[in-house]
């Protein structure tokens, strides 16, 4: 687990508990141990998924090994808001430019509800929607790109919108690879469509035994949305080349924590202070 997700376990915490005391006038136990017991197991659950999980790694690792290759999340609502924030990371991580991995989201901007509003008219970078994709991105795909559709789930069936089916459907055509992502609690003879699932060359199903700390809050399927993407991100970039001894090796100095996780690589594999590592970063 890295350190992002564990500020977000914080902050559903302190979220809950304060939508909790305002609406029982303060007499609340905000039950910090029940919360986290909750966060514990889905973390578990989502890597009860591991193995199926890792063919996902193995399918975006390809892409992303091909200098020609790009990874592409989409996704509605929150899921689809991981993928984005994951795809954000990767040019400051662990180097890779700006149209290698990117993510989309179903309704662009509004939905993400960033302070700054639509970012549209910036550039082309900032076409963040899925109808965007759709016009701009699919026309350009090959057979080395990959494209992974995160969705939210439950009961024992499961019907891929007629939206993302349309945009599976153009993205198949360019023969690109495809993987579905579902968070949700399954029946046990949960079963997706046939023809849905003809669209996608992975289909990984985790399975939580809770999605909300609130309710229609899906703080738990966030969650493990947010580790899936960090694992198929980072284990992608582990097998491009990108991290040496568990080290991203390819990040970008481009803010305070960055700086510091810089000096700290240098510090360790120059074996030298990190006084010395903080004057040859400043100096190079």
């Amino acid at each position: 687990m890295k350190g992002g997700s564990m500020t977000k376990i914080l902050l559903e915490i302190i979220l809950k508990t304060a939508v909790e005391i305002s609406e029982n006038s303060g007499n609340f136990d905000p039950a910090v141990v029940k919360i986290l017991g909750n966060f514990e197991r889905a973390y578990r659950e989502t890597y009860m998924s591991a193995t199926e999980l890792a063919q996902v790694v193995d399918m975006a690792a390809l892409s992303l090994r091909n200098p020609k290759g790009h990874l592409y999340y989409i996704g509605k609502d929150t899921l689809g808001i991981m993928g984005f924030i994951d795809a954000s990371e990767m040019f400051d991580t662990y180097g890779e430019d700006y149209f290698t991995i990117r993510g989309f989201v179903e309704g662009g901007w509004p939905e993400i509800r960033n302070s700054e509003g639509n970012l549209t008219e910036i550039s082309p970078l900032f076409h963040v929607s899925t109808e965007e994709f759709q016009l701009e991105i699919i026309s350009q795909l090959e057979d080395c790109d990959s494209v992974i559709l995160a969705e939210l789930g439950s009961g024992n069936f499961h019907e891929i919108s007629a939206k993302n089916r349309e945009i599976m459907k153009g993205v198949k055509n360019r023969g690109s690879k495809t993987a579905l992502l579902l968070f949700g609690n399954f029946a046990e003879n949960f079963k997706l469509k046939e023809e849905h699932a003809a669209l996608f060359d992975k289909v990984v199903k985790f399975q939580l035994e809770k999605t909300e700390i609130l309710p229609e809050v899906h703080s738990l399927a966030e969650f493990s949305a947010k580790l899936v993407f960090n694992g198929i991100s980072t284990s992608s970039c582990i097998q491009k080349g990108r991290v040496f001894n568990n080290r991203m090796i390819n990040l970008s100095v481009s803010n305070d924590k960055l700086f510091h996780r810089s000096v700290g690589i240098i510090a360790s594999l120059a074996s030298v202070s990190e006084e010395i590592a903080t004057q040859s970063l400043i100096r190079s």
